[in-house]
């Protein structure tokens, strides 16, 4: 094999490796309630780390006593990573008989918010709000809402909820 094969080989190489690192998108450290979950989500993703079983667990709190063995291995204690929580805040309101549904207010670990009203593979409307005619008899509805964040991969869906008086 003569040099210019072999270069041109590792080039090959180095050039798909670092492709195939930099396609794959990794949530930030943002996403995470803290440092500790984010480093535990780098190591293991979504997973749950590898833990001894609580047999073997035990059998180092008899040896070492549980304050020592929780200081030394808190990824035992721990389970997956932890992400922020997507939080929704829809309120509703009524006037010339449009009943209006705004979820503006919600908030996303990222700051990076998509609303699927709806169905989310289909949705109504990817607004922060949605209006409907109806407001003139009393009753109550519900409104299938879901806020993703996309920077971090995670959703949350609720019933959006209303009554007309």
């Amino acid at each position: 094999m003569n040099i210019n094969k072999f270069s041109t080989l590792t080039a090959c190489i180095i050039l798909s490796t670092y492709c195939a690192t930099s396609v794959y998108a990794k949530a930030p450290e943002s996403c995470f309630q803290s440092e500790f979950d984010y480093l535990i989500y780098e190591k293991n993703g979504d997973k749950a780390p590898t833990i001894p079983t609580e047999k073997q667990i035990q059998h180092f709190i008899d040896l070492y006593g549980e304050e020592s063995v929780r200081a030394n291995h808190p990824l035992w204690f721990h389970g997956p990573a932890r992400r922020k929580e997507i939080i929704i805040n829809v309120k509703s309101s009524v006037a010339n008989k449009m009943i209006t549904l705004d979820a503006s207010e919600s908030k996303t670990p990222s700051g990076k918010i998509q609303f699927a009203w709806g169905d989310p593979f289909k949705p109504v409307s990817t607004d922060s709000h949605i209006s409907s005619e109806g407001g003139d008899k009393p009753g109550s509805g519900s409104v299938p809402l879901t806020v993703k964040d996309p920077v971090c991969e995670s959703s949350k869906s609720i019933n959006a909820t209303y009554t007309v008086q």
